[in-house]
């Protein structure tokens, strides 16, 4: 995912057009982002599937978020003060958080290192929410590592030293990094997408899938069969976005791997005995 809020107009001008939209509430910029929203010029993110089940690891352990900035001290400043601020109890739930400006790595550099460690305490709040919490930062709760580059701040959601030097050789443009931008499927869609995006997006079919089902797994009352098994190599969903003149406009590629996909769900969901049957008429009271 990458957005280019400087283009648009700034955060602002973005949340102003997002209000417009219904369900536009429930996507929401990083809080920490929103105190320096004047600095920031770019957002990038992108997650992958993890080597552990989502339940130990969660769906960010392998993810990066990068901040485009002038000012990355700034934009760290203000992560800083976020992490901080979740001290505290509520909903029974007391995190305790940490920053060690430099932690000490084995090949002799350091990085700042951030965590909010997480202990229930007693009842309250919703038990969905917290294992939703689980299936996205694991269940060590939050933590991770943050960088400054030039031009730019990494942040990454997991302490894992080969996700940090991925995400910072790839923000810093590193010679020889291998970057989304320079796969083959990518630049394949590129030209059915629009030029010059304000946001772009892809997303994995395949990965996101087996994430879906992990999650069925571990939710009580989810259907891990009712979410399609997909392989990882699927070429991915594409969409790009842009604002020109007062107006907005959008390019969404579905490969046919993904349509046939769908496809075949609604055909197996379609054929399941007794699923689609209509309720049976209720029948009336004996007379007495």
């Amino acid at each position: 995912l990458g957005v280019d809020l400087e283009a648009m107009g700034g955060a602002t001008r973005v949340r102003r057009f997002l209000s417009t939209i219904p369900g536009s509430e429930r996507i929401t910029l990083p809080a920490w982002i929103d105190a320096v929203q004047d600095k920031v010029k770019q957002v990038q993110a992108a997650a992958f599937p993890s080597r552990l089940a989502i339940l130990s690891g969660g769906i960010l352990n392998d993810a990066a978020f990068v901040v485009v900035t002038d000012d990355p001290a700034a934009v760290k400043a203000a992560l800083r003060a976020w992490v901080e601020s979740q001290a505290g109890e509520s909903a029974g739930v007391r995190r305790e958080p940490t920053w060690e400006d430099a932690r000490a790595r084995k090949d002799g550099s350091s990085v700042t290192a951030f965590a909010g460690k997480e202990m229930v305490t007693g009842p309250g709040g919703d038990p969905l929410e917290r294992v939703f919490r689980q299936l996205v930062v694991s269940a060590r709760g939050l933590h991770g590592f943050a960088r400054e580059v030039p031009g730019a701040l990494v942040v990454t959601y997991s302490q894992r030293t080969d996700v940090l030097g991925r995400a910072t050789a790839a923000a810093a443009q590193a010679t020889g990094t291998k970057v989304l931008a320079d796969h083959a499927v990518v630049r394949a869609m590129q030209p059915w997408l629009l030029p010059q995006p304000d946001l772009i997006l892809f997303v994995g079919v395949g990965e996101l899938l087996t994430a879906a089902r992990q999650a069925a797994e571990s939710v009580p009352g989810m259907d891990p069969a009712l979410v399609p098994a997909a392989a990882a190599g699927m070429e991915p969903l594409a969409a790009a976005f842009r604002s020109r003149d007062r107006t907005w406009e959008g390019a969404l590629v579905i490969p046919s791997g993904v349509l046939g996909l769908g496809f075949d769900a609604a055909r197996a969901r379609a054929m399941q005995p007794g699923l689609n049957a209509p309720a049976p008429a209720p029948t009336a009271p004996p007379a007495p």
